[in-house]
């Protein structure tokens, strides 16, 4: 049986990919007119392992159970706290292409209903 190992290029991209969470963690707890202490607090933990959530530079992770611990306190998805990868991204392409037509149907429904007015 081998074993699983990454490579340094993996290992980049993970923790890449990590500082990204962590700053969009920082971003939505902003947003929502949070401190770190009150994150802390809700969590249960002290506010400097709280900071280290936050610091893409600290090493400090957490498990599974806490990322949606703190997905719940800000009210988020975990996927919103994730970086995007070239599948969301075109999966928003084709999203924005669909509404589009949606807008452009409104139009096109509008002259349909006046037309059959004028039948009824």
């Amino acid at each position: 049986m081998s074993k699983c190992t990454l490579s340094k290029k993996n290992k980049a991209h993970r923790l890449k990919a990590v500082a990204v969470v962590k700053g969009r963690i920082k971003k939505f707890r902003k947003e929502l007119g949070y401190s770190q202490d009150d994150m802390a607090d809700a969590l249960g933990v002290h506010k400097n392992t709280y900071q280290g959530y936050e610091n893409p530079n600290d090493p400090v992770q957490f498990s599974v159970l806490r990322f949606h611990e703190i997905c719940e306190c800000l009210q988020c998805v975990p996927g919103s706290l994730y970086p995007e990868g070239d599948t969301t991204k075109e999966a928003v392409k084709e999203a924005l292409a669909a509404l589009r037509w949606v807008d452009e149907g409104k139009g096109h429904a509008a002259k349909m209903r006046a037309r059959l007015k004028k039948y009824s």
